[in-house]
């Protein structure tokens, strides 16, 4: 875990280092790991985890580790919840998607079924793709 925790990692390392820990672990609730990963994306720049898309790696190994268990994962719920930006939105959906596959939980599954639904509302900022699709032939 010292190659996780070092800030003068680059983060490609750290990403598949999470990866690999939540994949090694998978379903163990292992603590020390789990504070590690969450600390990863609480000490590092919120801008340039955001930028990066190796970041999403690092949520889908700490959510890894709470693989169907879906009662011991309250802890890492909060500390998801005090990552800044959507880093932390998509790190607390990780962990809870993947605490609670095949649970059964129906509720949850209502409540995730729904938020595939959605669609993400486009900034102001955002500059809208012009539609360059080919038309079908005739």
């Amino acid at each position: 875990m010292p190659v996780v925790s070092d800030l003068d990692t680059p983060l490609e390392v750290v990403a598949m280092a999470a990866l690999s820990l939540g994949l090694v672990f998978s379903g163990s609730c292992h603590e020390d790991i789990a504070q590690a990963l969450m600390s990863v994306l609480m000490e590092r720049d919120a801008a340039a985890l955001e930028k990066d898309s190796l970041t999403r790696l690092i949520c889908v190994g700490a959510g890894l580790l709470y693989m169907g268990r879906q009662g011991q994962v309250e802890i890492a719920l909060e500390l998801a919840k005090a990552v800044p930006g959507q880093v932390g939105a998509y790190c607390t959906l990780t962990l809870e998607t993947c605490a609670y596959t095949g649970t059964g939980n129906v509720l949850k599954v209502q409540r995730l079924l729904g938020l595939a639904g959605e669609h993400l509302q486009k900034d102001d900022d955002d500059e809208d793709e012009p539609a360059t699709a080919a038309a079908p032939a005739a």
